[in-house]
């Protein structure tokens, strides 16, 4: 794609340039760009904005942050901004739908959270996603599909996580407090042992507002096992 901008501005054809740069030792794509990128507004896209630290990779595909910072250069609209980057072969994460329904509010806002490129620090973290869940009040299933959406990769939940989040909502319903983190129930995560972590215990603990002895003590009397089972005697 840079190479064509790079013709376009130099008033030159493409094998032409292909060729010099060829002879100056620099790598240029085969196949060679088509009469079809050799427009005024790739020229103007690439040429301004690859000098730009948010400007993606061309082999790694682009997320809605990214989009974000690139359109506040730009005067295409977000979603037609997506679909000049498809057609010059870049691969747009971001759900078309979802691009097309940002308001200029949202993108201002993905703007100044400066993620652009945050994809390739990624996947998210499954344990990112389960404190996600418990701040917001949803499950982890609808923090993943969100993400997704925004064209982010997120770490799947492992079954030992999956688990924990389960049995831990168990001992949650009892004291009071049930958040949704996950959309299944606990029994399909398989714990035999019905063991919870003493992160989990102290997560919960915080949530219903009592000590993480009390906790401790509920967990035993439901019989589920953990590390705590005898340290308070």
């Amino acid at each position: 794609m840079q190479l064509a901008s790079l013709a376009l501005h130099l008033g030159r054809a493409v094998p032409d340039v292909a060729e010099r740069l060829s002879q100056l030792g620099f790598q240029v794509p085969d196949p060679l760009p088509g009469p079809e990128f050799m427009t005024r507004a790739n020229a103007e896209l690439t040429g301004r904005d690859a000098r730009s630290r948010d400007w993606p990779a061309e082999d790694e595909p682009v997320d809605v942050f990214t989009l974000a910072q690139l359109s506040d250069s730009q005067t295409e609209s977000l979603p037609r901004l997506a679909e000049l980057l498809t057609t010059l072969g870049y691969d747009v994460a971001a759900e078309t739908a979802l691009v097309e329904s940002l308001t200029p509010g949202d993108i201002r806002s993905l703007r100044t959270h400066t993620l652009a490129g945050a994809r390739s620090a990624l996947p998210i973290p499954a344990e990112h996603l389960y404190a996600a869940a418990q701040l917001t009040g949803l499950t982890t299933e609808q923090i993943t599909d969100g993400l997704t959406r925004l064209g982010l990769d997120v770490e799947p939940i492992p079954e030992d996580l999956a688990a924990d989040i389960a049995i831990g909502e168990e001992l949650d319903a009892v004291l009071g407090s049930n958040p949704p983190t996950r959309a299944t129930p606990p029994a399909h995560h398989a714990n035999p042992a019905r063991r919870i972590s003493l992160p989990a215990l102290a997560s919960v603990a915080m949530r219903n507002r009592v000590s993480f002895r009390e906790a401790a003590q509920v967990a035993t009397g439901l019989g589920m096992s953990h590390e705590a089972e005898d340290w308070f005697g």
